[in-house]
């Protein structure tokens, strides 16, 4: 099925009248292809439409070209199945849902969720109840805080990984006692209320290791040992909790 172009004219300022065609829209029951360049009232021109009416399709001429004394049409689809129209919507299970699937589609995230790949978040990554890590879960800045539980290694030979420096900044390390009453130990991860543990790593001056005592603690700078041998200089780890 077709319709035929109308003639008409067009006032061109400056000029006079021009003959301008109408073009009414092309209707058949396929999709143009590059060769149709033809219509049935002669060569189709820029802007000319044409309508698909069993696929609901339609297409606009945007340009003519020549290759080899060939001519080819572009034909650019506005509107129908392969427009970009988007007929239906479907969820990924564990990831995304989608309900209904067409129609008014409300996309939403499942109570459980499982992604294929890693997820980051710029802010707060916060979970209810539990927060799952398949291969690991890490901040690269910032902390990992339970504000109302506990950190629970069920598997026999799991660690609570620490670095352990000689660092002043790290909350574990070593040190050497002095050989004298009290050591001072710089370490700005001192807090007043620290907890300090300390355990002999290797033996100095004395043949037997010590018992040390905290005796002071200065917030963000230091802490003080007192071995129960004032001559010890032995190696000493620590580990600070606050």
């Amino acid at each position: 099925m077709s319709t035929n172009p109308v003639a008409a004219n067009a006032y061109a300022v400056a000029v006079g009248s021009a003959p301008n065609v109408a073009m009414v829209p092309f209707v058949t029951n396929v999709n143009p292809a590059t060769t149709n360049v033809i219509g049935p009232n002669g060569p189709f021109k820029i802007g000319q439409r044409w309508i698909n009416s069993t696929g609901n399709e339609s297409f606009t001429l945007t340009s003519m070209s020549s290759s080899g004394g060939t001519v080819s049409a572009t034909w650019t689809q506005e509107g129908g199945a392969g427009a970009g129209t988007v007929t239906s919507v479907t969820g990924t299970a564990s990831q995304v849902t989608a309900s209904p699937t067409t129609g008014a589609v409300v996309v939403s995230l499942p109570s459980a969720i499982t992604t294929p790949g890693s997820l980051t978040t710029t802010t707060t990554l916060a979970s209810g109840t539990t927060l799952t890590g398949g291969t690991g879960i890490t901040a690269t800045s910032g902390n990992i805080t339970a504000t109302n539980g506990n950190l629970v290694m069920s598997t026999a030979g799991n660690k609570l990984v620490i670095p352990a420096t000689s660092s002043a900044t790290c909350s574990a390390g070593t040190f050497t006692l002095g050989g004298s009453a009290t050591t001072v130990v710089s370490n700005s991860a001192v807090t007043a209320s620290s907890l300090i543990f300390l355990q002999t790593a290797a033996l100095g001056t004395v043949s037997a290791a010590s018992t040390f005592a905290i005796t002071a603690k200065s917030a963000g700078t230091s802490f003080t040992v007192t071995p129960s041998q004032s001559t010890d200089t032995s190696t000493v780890n620590y580990l600070i909790i606050n």
